[in-house]
């Protein structure tokens, strides 16, 4: 095995668990700092489960798209929401996430994150169908049904005023919605750090925070994630690279945002890689690589991340929108927790030098509840795993999808925390106990991906037949057999 060639081709290292057991993981991660400043919100419900929802079956432009776009979107926010909570209806769903406090007349923020310039805006199609799920909340009873007002749900940026309109966020979309594109900040005497921070967050009651996922040059990890999406909640005195780091955990984990968050919404319709800021947000990135993760049969040089993840906590749903950016680096970047940036371990738990320590939220994927809807298939979810609080990793798990295989497929596989980093060799072998592929790449996290094209090691379609993967790290070995047909 040593004389592979290390490369990455068909490595893929995803955030999706790919099978849900409930051994746990022993010995992942030390998650006792020495002190925590902040513990989970009342509001998040669910500490560590995620939705993550892959459709390709659309092609929505950036800003809008066909009625049959909006309607596969409107689908995914709807297929979303009633898995992560486990209702049934779409209005039964969104009422799931809110406290009881919640009534006809409450006051609900929607943060989006757009940008002045350039494109890759929360899509509009996708914040519409969320608003519309929560015009089905009723209040009243079946026959005399009562519904939110619909100008006391709010969506609002920082400084937006053209942006909003040219990118999808006009009365035409959002009928009798309050649009602020420009809020004013005031002091309320709760802002963290003592900062003025969004009118709009002050005078609602709940907020959800609907980020994309984008690149950014200099800092953050290079990326511009949920938790710097508040930079249209705070003054923008704050973006820069210096004060940016304190500034992002402190903004998520104290204050309004950390007190009224009930859901945040990972929307990755377009996507940008780490690094990648502002002047590239024209030109989304290719995210194929990702994309066959998520569905083998992906044929496209240029797929954009069709994605949306759902979470009510914020740290859970930062690190896999972190990991889906992981997936396209070149090489791919590890997703181990000593991997993840400063602002999130701190803000999940994890003693970083002598900064202060938060702990909102599940930074750990081995703690994590994972579930996937692919081309709106759920994958990796029972109902019962769906409703437990936590559903953890199995220490030795591996699935191959689909099987049969025509041609590609993805081997869903887990190795335990330490086995991060270091090498994975992965072996084909067909019927007649020949190797017929072989490859060496990394270890890059928990839940892990590798995608075979159904091609041995000369670059030769495989012949149909029956093959038995086995897939090798130090001692550990994980093994599956399937089926490939063409």
């Amino acid at each position: 095995m040593n004389d592979f060639k290390c490369s990455r081709r068909g490595f893929m290292k995803a955030g999706t668990g790919a099978a849900v057991a409930t051994t746990l993981v022993p010995g992942l991660i030390s998650l006792s700092p020495s002190s925590a400043e902040a513990a989970v919100s009342p509001m998040n419900k669910w500490p560590g489960r995620v939705v993550v929802n892959y459709n390709n079956k659309h092609a929505a432009t950036q800003t809008g798209g066909t009625a049959a776009d909006k309607t596969i979107l409107t689908k995914m926010v709807d297929d979303s929401i009633k898995m992560l909570t486990g209702e049934t209806t779409v209005g039964a769903a969104w009422k799931a996430i809110f406290p009881a406090t919640l009534n006809a007349n409450s006051k609900i923020a929607i943060k989006i994150n757009l940008l002045s310039s350039g494109v890759v805006p929360g899509h509009p199609y996708i914040v519409a169908a969320m608003v519309e799920g929560l015009m089905q909340m009723n209040f009243g009873t079946a026959s005399s049904p009562v519904t939110l007002t619909r100008s006391n749900i709010t969506i609002y940026d920082g400084n937006n005023s053209n942006a909003f309109s040219a990118k999808g966020y006009n009365a035409t979309n959002f009928p009798g919605i309050t649009l602020r594109p420009t809020d004013t900040l005031s002091s309320h005497g709760d802002g963290a750090r003592g900062a003025n921070y969004a009118n709009t967050l002050y005078n609602a009651e709940f907020l959800i925070n609907i980020p994309g996922i984008r690149g950014h040059s200099s800092y953050a990890g290079n990326a511009t994630l949920g938790f710097k999406s508040h930079y249209g909640t705070y003054p923008t005195s704050y973006h820069d690279n210096i004060t940016t780091p304190p500034y992002l955990r402190d903004i998520n984990c104290l204050g309004p945002v950390f007190a009224k968050t009930v859901l945040t919404v990972g929307n990755a319709i377009y996507a940008t890689n780490y690094g990648n800021g502002p002047s590239t947000n024209s030109n989304p990135d290719n995210y194929n690589r990702y994309a066959k993760t998520m569905d083998p049969s992906v044929v496209s040089t240029r797929v954009q991340c069709d994605t949306i993840l759902m979470s009510t906590d914020p740290v859970a749903i930062e690190m896999q929108m972190h990991k889906i950016m992981s997936l396209n680096a070149n090489p791919v970047r590890s997703y181990a927790v000593s991997n993840l940036p400063t602002y999130l371990k701190l803000s999940g738990g994890v003693a970083v030098g002598t900064e202060t320590v938060y702990n909102i939220g599940t930074i750990d994927e081995s703690q994590q509840n994972v579930g996937k809807i692919i081309n709106e298939v759920a994958v990796g979810w029972t109902g019962q795993e769906r409703l437990s609080p936590k559903s953890a990793i199995a220490v030795s798990s591996i699935t191959v999808r689909p099987n049969p295989a025509n041609p590609r497929t993805c081997f869903d596989y887990t190795f335990s925390h330490e086995h991060v980093g270091k090498p994975v060799h992965v072996e084909v072998f067909d019927s007649l106990g020949q190797c017929v592929f072989k490859e060496e790449s990394v270890v890059a996290g928990i839940v892990n991906h590798f995608v075979w094209e159904g091609k041995d090691n000369s670059g030769q379609a495989a012949a149909s037949g029956n093959y038995v993967v086995y897939i090798k790290a130090g001692k550990d070995q994980r093994k599956a057999s399937f089926t490939l047909v063409r």
